[in-house]
């Protein structure tokens, strides 16, 4: 019987609550639906229109929000004082930094 590979996606979808898809029996929270949900508020107050509050803002898009999870997951298997050290690299920060953060980020 062959191993299916688990994505840090898979694992989150796995522990949190969340509604039912109708092809699958388990259940799981669809991280898109984070992303509308992230997306709504700023809609709704019309932030990133032109003339309104922080015209700059753009939409999260699906991947920035998989990052985020990603990089809470990371920081919860190996806490730092504080999430920015590892975003610099191990020669910047030898103790905290993470090679794989300061690559994506």
């Amino acid at each position: 019987m062959a191993c299916k590979k688990n994505t840090p996606e898979d694992w989150v979808e796995a522990l949190l609550p969340g509604k039912k898809k109708p092809t699958d029996p388990r259940h799981v929270v669809m991280i898109a639906d984070w992303t509308i949900y992230f997306n709504a508020k700023p809609m709704l107050s019309n932030v990133g229109q032109k003339g309104g509050i922080c015209p700059e803002f753009t939409p999260f898009s699906l991947q920035e929000i998989k990052s985020f999870l990603g990089l809470h997951v990371l920081h919860g298997l190996t806490p730092s004082p504080q999430v920015k050290m590892k975003f610099k690299s191990l020669p910047e920060e030898s103790v905290c930094g993470s090679v794989i953060c300061h690559a994506v980020f």
